[in-house]
């Protein structure tokens, strides 16, 4: 098993945590996620705000944690470490870098690609990309098709509602039409909730 803990400032932490409502949303995430761990600085100790975490084992997983949430992700990505540097990269398309990420980035920001309908439309951004790199579109295919796994705990004190909205919980999945909460008696920590998701460790039970 191997953790890499990286600590974020408040600009990191907020792009990394913003509502998380479709596939594009995660998209984002796994892309500045990886922007920040290939060139990462850290933050002085009193501009930290949070921190991430890439837990790779018989599972691969980001981990984010701010004072009242961690959230957590597949990373859909091969990790390795070469000349001290973290690098990433993926059946679809080799080395994913900063270069890789920024397109991805532009394809879902600047050309919206996710909402069009047209398949014409849809192919321009692709074909532009593919000068860029020739396995943009290996690449991109696989991110939107992959499970992202996503699952939140909160402890949510402003938002609490007895049983209908526990102080503690966890969200399962993340859009209106899918998304539920399974309610806890206490707050989880981020060994508990990594250890709950890791394959290799023995399961956690319900219990009513």
């Amino acid at each position: 098993m191997k953790t890499f803990d990286f600590k974020l400032d408040r600009f990191q932490l907020n792009q990394l945590f913003s509502p998380v409502r479709s596939k594009e949303d995660i998209i984002k995430i796994w892309m500045r996620s990886i922007k920040i761990m290939t060139a990462y600085v850290e933050p002085e100790a009193e501009l930290v705000a949070g921190f991430m975490r890439l837990h790779v084992d018989q599972m691969s997983r980001l981990f984010f944690i701010d004072e009242n949430k961690v959230f957590s992700v597949n990373f859909p990505f091969f990790t390795q470490i070469a000349e001290d540097e973290i690098r990433f990269s993926s059946l679809s398309s080799g080395c994913v870098d900063n270069k890789i990420t920024s397109e991805v980035l532009s394809l879902i920001t600047t050309h919206n690609i996710l909402s069009i309908s047209d398949i014409y439309v849809f192919l321009d951004p692709i074909s532009a990309s593919l000068e860029v790199d020739s396995s943009m579109w290996g690449l991109f295919k696989y991110l939107m098709i992959c499970d992202d796994g996503y699952l939140r705990f909160d402890h949510d004190i402003a938002r609490e509602n007895g049983k209908l909205h526990p102080k503690n919980h966890i969200d399962v999945f993340y859009s209106n039409a899918t998304t539920f909460k399974i309610g806890l008696e206490d707050r989880m920590s981020l060994g508990d909730f990594t250890d709950m998701l890791d394959t290799g460790t023995d399961c956690h039970f319900l219990r009513r």
